[in-house]
This record gives C-alpha cells, structure tokens and sequence, in this order.
C-alpha cells in the first residue's frame, strides 16, 4: 500500500482499513500519528512538520499536511510556522493548505504573508481558494487574485473581509472558521447536501470526514460519487442532537476535540 489521500475514493479510511505490512518506515510513522490522532492523542502530530521539508513534492507530503491540518496540536502547529522562513514555494503551498484547513482567524495573516512572497507562483495558486474557504460562504473574489489590481488591494480586500465576519459576532471571532462563520458540523453536513453535484465537493467530504471520522469511502465506486447513499449518511447524521456533541467553533478530529492551547 501506497499512502494516497484520495477525497475522491478512500479517503482516510482506506489507509485505516488497508493492509499496513509493506509500507516503507516513513509512511508507517505517518500511519502510526494517523490512528493514535483518531483515538484522540495529538500529542504525535508535532513529529509530523519536521518530515515535511524532506518528502515534497510526493505524495507522502499531501498527507502529512493533511493530517497537520486535520488533527495537529498547537505545538506541531509551531513547529509547521517555523519552517516559513526558508521553504521553497512548493514546501509552502503544503504549508499553506495545512494552515487553511486548521482554520483559525489569525492563520488568515499568515497565508497572506505566504502568498506575499510570490503571487505569481504556480506552487501558491491555491492559497486565495484556501483563503476564500475560510471567509467566503462561497467561491468568490478573494478566491481569484486576478479580481484585484495588486497585491496589496488582495490584502486589503481579505482583511475587509476579515473584519466584516469578526463584525457578526461583536468583533469577536470563533477560535476557528469556515465559509464565513464559525466552524459547525451541522452546516457543514446542510451544505454537503446542497453542493454534491458541485466540482469541488471533495474538499467538503474532507472536512467532514476528519471532524466527524464518517467513513466517508462508502460513498465512492470507481472514482465517481454515488449521491444517494452519500444524502443517506448526511440525513441520518443530521438527525442526531449534534450540537451536544460538537460544540461550534471548535476543532475535532475523529469527533475528538482538539485543544486550542
């Protein structure tokens, strides 16, 4: 087995549920973090951003920025921040998508100051998409750089944007965001319903297969999403008293809170 983050196919749980006896000793370390994550101990997760700078490009390295992002402890989070300095833009762009699925309202700052470096850079093309995930309800201008005339009018438009959510809730901002508001699975779950024939509905079975750990492969036949059974699981969860489990604004993994401290 080959570790494959594949949001299109067997996601986490195909690695879960694969055979683990042939892989080499670094994918058996980030196998090793993934299930000690999902029985709630993150305290592993720090050993995963000093692996990084030596596995890009690969494979391997989606999932460790990945698995950062999902599940990683304030402490791997450090250690994540502290290669900006002398990364390369290919290194930056798997930091940059672990910071953004992280969430928080002030990663924002630091995916701005990434992007900064380079807004030309194919290797940082994703970061304004990561960046409008977190403040935009949907896709919109601040996913396109090309919708402003500078750098600095990009900034200026997200930190205006910043402002305004911050605005909805009395200038103070949830611990950790996405779309625009507070981090909540039930909206999450509404939306999937919504968007399952939308392109990149990938990224949100992402999100709600790490929150949650819904064995979300179930889903998938070669590739192609099977939206039936997909709207099944979603209504059946929706049904639960989710809100006495999954407190908003908070960051869970496998449906185990992460400590923001």
């Amino acid at each position: 087995m080959t570790i494959n983050m594949n949001w299109e196919g067997g996601g986490y749980f195909s690695l879960i549920n694969g055979d683990q006896e042939h892989l080499e000793p670094a994918e058996q370390n980030w196998m090793s973090v993934l299930l000690s994550a999902a029985n709630g101990d993150f305290s592993h997760t720090r050993l995963l951003p000093g692996a990084l700078p030596n596995l890009v490009p690969s494979r391997l390295a989606i999932a460790h920025s990945c698995l950062i992002g999902d599940a990683g402890s304030e402490e791997a989070f450090s250690e994540l921040k502290g290669l900006i300095p002398q990364a390369d833009s290919l290194l930056l762009g798997e930091i940059a998508e672990a910071i953004s699925l992280r969430g928080r309202p002030d990663d924002v700052n630091t995916l701005l100051d990434i992007l900064e470096q380079d807004p030309a850079d194919e290797n940082l093309d994703n970061v304004p998409i990561y960046i409008s995930n977190l403040l935009e309800s949907e896709d919109g201008m601040l996913s396109e750089m090309d919708s402003f005339s500078t750098f600095a009018d990009y900034r200026k438009g997200v930190e205006t944007r910043l402002a305004a959510v911050a605005a909805l809730w009395d200038g103070d901002l949830p611990l950790h965001l996405y779309k625009g508001r507070p981090l909540n699975l039930r909206y999450v779950a509404e939306l999937m319903l919504d968007q399952l024939h939308n392109p990149r509905f990938f990224d949100l079975r992402h999100k709600f297969e790490a929150l949650t750990g819904t064995d979300c492969s179930t889903w998938y036949a070669g590739g192609r999403l099977n939206s039936l059974r997909c709207a099944a699981t979603l209504e059946a969860f929706l049904d639960q008293d989710l809100e006495s489990r999954f407190e908003e604004g908070r960051r869970y993994f496998f449906a185990n809170v992460i400590s923001s401290t």
